[in-house]
């Protein structure tokens, strides 16, 4: 049995957020949602033990069988950490949401991209969740790279409100998507998401960066052929020392910036979710 401590299972394309830095590129009209297929799932369960399982897109809660995720992968893996991973834009227009989250012990954690976004998030909260016992604080001022506020809700759901202001440089140069040409070491030293691994379409990959970059560049009419092929983990052959080997650099990663910088992302509501201006 393969162990993992995290597993980030993305699920959709479409967001409502314009963040620059979105290290999925889901500020773009990138389009696509992923489907839940039980009888692959099930194959991945019988050989990997979860510790702490994130569903994520994009924004999660705009893909409309988004229950369908949560239900499946709580029954395959039932003594994991279940988590939903939101911008908190959207829940409070979903029904019952509140009583879905109990219903399939699922938490919730919450990036909040800007901080005009903070006033309306905490009446959205408020109203879908009613009293909530504060747990934990940590730091979240506005010059924090990270820091969270933890809360509970009267059936017992974690809420974790997750500082997301700022957002490290992605793969792209210029407005024209063009990569870098860095040292692929040096740039998976420095790299925030190095550990962060995804399972997209039924498959592993090291980040999201090398999972949906020939599928975003694709939609977007240019060139792949600047990007190296990646072969990700699947189910059929994934061994304790493959995925182990996630935490290392890949040729892929020179595609990405050397240094790790950190700024404050701009962020608004996309007007439409099929119509606004590209932005880098």
């Amino acid at each position: 049995m393969v162990h993992m401590k995290v597993l980030e299972f993305y699920i959709t394309n479409v967001c409502n957020l314009t963040c620059d830095k979105c290290r999925s590129f889901n500020n773009f009209n990138f389009k696509g949602h992923y489907e839940f297929d039980r009888e692959k799932m099930l194959q991945w369960s019988k050989l990997v033990k979860i510790d702490t399982i994130e569903i994520l897109g994009g924004e999660p809660t705009l893909h409309p069988r988004l229950w369908e995720w949560v239900a499946g992968l709580r029954e395959l893996w039932p003594d994991s950490n279940l988590q939903i991973t939101t911008n908190g834009t959207h829940f409070k227009k979903m029904k019952d949401f509140h009583k879905q989250l109990v219903r399939y012990n699922c938490n919730l954690q919450v990036s909040v991209h800007g901080n005009h976004f903070r006033k309306q998030l905490a009446k959205d909260v408020f109203e879908t969740f009613g009293e909530i016992t504060f747990t934990e604080f940590g730091l979240f001022g506005d010059s924090e790279l990270t820091g969270s506020i933890w809360f509970k809700t009267d059936s017992g759901i974690d809420i974790e409100i997750q500082n997301g202001n700022n957002l490290q440089d992605i793969c792209f140069i210029d407005n024209d998507f063009n990569l870098h040409n860095s040292d692929a070491k040096l740039a998976h030293e420095n790299c925030g998401i190095s550990r962060c691994h995804h399972m997209i379409d039924n498959k592993i990959y090291k980040c999201s960066i090398v999972g949906l970059l020939p599928e975003f560049l694709r939609q977007q009419g240019k060139n792949t052929n600047k990007f190296s092929p990646y072969t990700p983990l699947e189910a059929d052959t994934i061994t304790q020392e493959s995925f182990d080997n996630l935490k290392h650099a890949i040729p892929q990663c020179s595609i990405c910036p050397e240094g790790n910088s950190y700024g404050q992302t701009t962020s608004n509501l996309k007007k439409t979710l099929n119509s606004y201006s590209r932005r880098i």
